[in-house]
């Protein structure tokens, strides 16, 4: 069944799987078999959601699985508190390009810069709507939970006939994949950096006059070895990453300690900075400068709105670490994102660093 939901004012369509309800285990709920849940119903096969083996797997990676409802779960709205080792509830999607994602109840939602604090939150209590974060990147600007409409979608719909809020936009759950990574044997023996026959960067030119002291560069991934032995010593005390905190919500830890670890993190990390002549590994391209490494969607499945919020952390860490000076954020970003070929749509205002889906 076709669905209507906006983006920057307009209508977009989307394509709602049939009897397939996704429901995210609690992360204490244990495994991911559908025998082990069957208050969610019997687990939908493969060809029943229309994804492929990788996305499917992403998905279930991150504890979600995809089932025909049973009465407690066919209503997204009840399944959200129902049952009791659900961490979330939503709807399968397919968009125009093919790609999937999970419509839950939760949007971000921007209303008029006109409205004082008071008439904000009366137009969000208007509208059924409980705010999960304030995005501090615009202003009023907000990650909501649509409480009085069946999901995200609705409530898009039904915002925008709302003169107080110029977007109100559906925070899809999707896969969204590294690039892709090149297997050739001697790829890793790094002769981008110096080649003789031409087709290099012409690094060793560049490091006559700088090596990147006094530049922090951040990177953007999935997760770190920040001990890595030729990445350590230039890692940011900033760094931080984005962990989901149970009901669907995402909050930001400052520090490395618990940080999701990726091999494409720490390669994309060391291209950038790893250090140089300390008699280990490789160089990278600026091999002295300071690296703030943020880690975002460590499983590949989320929400675009936790990539800008990312984003946003590396241009002002003050906008998620209160105390944190505004002025120190990165000079450079750096971020690996995929997959090839994806239309995002980028919300198009001038002050919002927003993606979303």
């Amino acid at each position: 069944m076709l669905r209507e939901y906006f983006i920057r004012g307009q209508k977009k369509t989307v394509e709602e799987i049939d009897d397939v309800v996704a429901v995210r285990v609690a992360a204490a709920a244990g495994g991911l078999r559908a025998a082990d849940h069957t208050s969610f119903g019997a687990e939908a096969r493969a060809d029943e959601t229309g994804m492929d083996s990788e996305t499917l797997s992403a998905f279930a990676d991150a504890r979600w699985l995809f089932v025909q409802p049973s009465a407690a779960t066919r209503s997204p709205v009840r399944a959200a508190s129902s049952p009791s080792d659900a961490d979330s509830v939503g709807k399968l999607v397919k968009r125009p390009s093919g790609r999937f994602g999970v419509v839950t109840r939760r949007l971000n939602v921007q209303l008029q810069e006109s409205l004082t604090a008071d008439e904000v939150d009366r137009a969000l209590s208007d509208n059924g709507l409980s705010v999960v974060t304030r995005l501090g990147f615009a202003p009023n600007l907000f990650e909501v939970d649509a409480t009085q409409h069946a999901d995200a979608l609705e409530a898009s719909v039904a915002l925008n006939a709302d003169a107080r809020f110029t977007l109100a936009e559906p925070s899809v759950v999707e896969h969204v994949p590294v690039r892709l990574t090149p297997t050739d044997p001697r790829y890793t023996e790094q002769w981008q950096w110096s080649n003789p026959t031409g087709g290099d960067v012409r690094a060793e030119a560049a490091w006559n006059k700088t090596r990147g002291a006094d530049v922090r560069v951040a990177v953007i991934d999935n997760g770190f070895l920040t001990t890595h032995e030729d990445l350590s010593a230039g890692v940011s005390a900033a760094s931080g990453f984005f962990r989901n905190i149970g009901g669907g919500a995402v909050g930001f830890v400052p520090g490395t300690t618990g940080m999701p670890v990726s091999d494409h993190g720490t390669f994309c990390a060391g291209i950038v900075g790893a250090r140089q002549s300390n008699g280990l590994g490789v160089s990278g391209a600026a091999p002295e400068c300071e690296l703030l490494l943020v880690a975002c969607l460590d499983d590949q499945i989320g929400t675009q709105t936790t990539l800008a919020r990312a984003v946003a952390y590396c241009a002002n860490p003050a906008l998620e670490v209160p105390g944190a000076s505004p002025g120190s954020g990165a000079d450079i970003l750096v971020s690996s994102l995929g997959p090839n070929g994806a239309d995002w749509d980028l919300t198009g205002q001038a002050n919002a660093c927003m993606t979303p889906w």
